[in-house]
């Protein structure tokens, strides 16, 4: 099963942390990209590629199984408790079950060349053929992830951020069909956590998707109590939930299991602004440019560090160095930034 990148949001991905004072995205986004699957021991199967993904012969039409909840609608397991995954897959044949890994295969492929209608449509026929195909529903889910979090971070428009939940509730409702099929599953529950983390972006979600994401992450750390990289995002998940000494509680678990886990020392700073500690702040954030200068987001938490320590002059060089590292800013970074720029000019004058 192809595996969620994300690891906060891990922004992990996870997750945008509003900062009080100036209602700061903590950025932990800018990570994503870092962050490994150290937990994960299996490597997933490779699967040959078609030649041309996209042109491949469609099955037949045929009615669809039963399946995850219509797509926008409000994650409810309770909805489906009746529901046996046994019970979803009993008309399914040795030839449809063929069929639906043919379009598992075809959706992999699609996603990883970015193809992201052709990767629904063919998770979408998997799904129809063989509604016992985990895999296919949390590959659907990625692409309502990737999709979902594209919209939110590009525009603030209204309409854009609607659109972008209603990607993220259908991922949480694959992810929760998938886990239907494999219970306890730690990549689906890692999966369907940050999902949760990037509803928690979008204005008028409820907080308490945080309390979801907590319950998942738990439960996978049961499974694979020696994830470093999960401990990593229960504590951004306790971050967004307030729970700042939880948090560190979690990152010293997770550089015990890993001492050379460069993101540490990034999350560390994050709490540290939280409890306004922006002294050792701003020391982690450094340690985290120095071995490394290239994260972006480190540069973007010392400009903050910075004005708020009283230093406009380094906050101004540190976003500045920032635009100049990041290539895909978000609608909201853009908006923070041009706002600080302001401020800093006008101060000086």
């Amino acid at each position: 099963m192809m595996r969620m990148r994300s690891r906060l949001g891990a922004g992990l991905l996870g997750a945008a942390l509003l900062l009080s004072t100036w209602n700061v995205p903590a950025w932990a986004e800018e990570a994503d990209a870092a962050y490994e699957e150290a937990w994960d021991d299996e490597e997933p199967e490779e699967e040959a590629p078609a030649k041309d993904p996209r042109s491949r012969n469609t099955a037949p039409a045929r009615p669809a199984a039963p399946s995850a909840p219509a797509k926008g609608t409000a994650p409810d397991e309770k909805d489906s408790d009746d529901e046996s995954p046994a019970a979803w897959n009993t008309q399914v044949t040795e030839q449809d079950a063929a069929r639906s890994q043919e379009y598992l295969a075809q959706g992999q492929t699609c996603f990883a060349m970015k193809y992201m209608d052709e990767a629904r449509n063919a998770y979408d026929k998997a799904i129809a053929l063989d509604s016992g195909n985990a895999e296919a529903y949390a590959g659907r889910a990625e692409v309502c992830y990737a999709l979902g979090t594209e919209r939110r971070r590009k525009s603030l428009d209204t309409m854009e951020q609607a659109l972008a939940r209603v990607e993220l509730t259908q991922a949480v409702n694959d992810c929760t069909a998938a886990l239907r099929l494999r219970p306890n599953d730690a990549a689906l529950l890692k999966q369907r956590a940050t999902v949760y983390q990037a509803l928690g972006q979008i204005a008028g979600v409820s907080p308490s998707v945080y309390d979801d994401a907590l319950a998942d992450i738990t439960a996978a750390l049961k499974a694979k109590p020696d994830s470093y990289s999960l401990y990593d995002q229960r504590a951004l998940i306790q971050l967004a939930r307030g729970e700042t000494d939880l948090a560190l509680e979690d990152l010293y678990q997770a550089l015990a299991l890993n001492p050379r886990d460069y993101l540490n020392g990034y999350y560390r700073g994050l709490v540290f602004i939280r409890q306004e500690k922006y002294e050792e702040a701003l020391a982690k954030f450094d340690e985290v440019i120095s071995g490394g200068g290239q994260f972006a987001a480190a540069w973007l938490q010392k400009g903050i560090v910075c004005e708020k320590l009283g230093r406009p002059l380094d906050a101004l060089y540190a976003y500045r160095t920032f635009l100049s590292l990041d290539r895909e800013h978000d609608a909201a970074t853009i908006a923070y930034i041009n706002e600080r720029f302001n401020a800093i000019q006008l101060k000086k004058k």
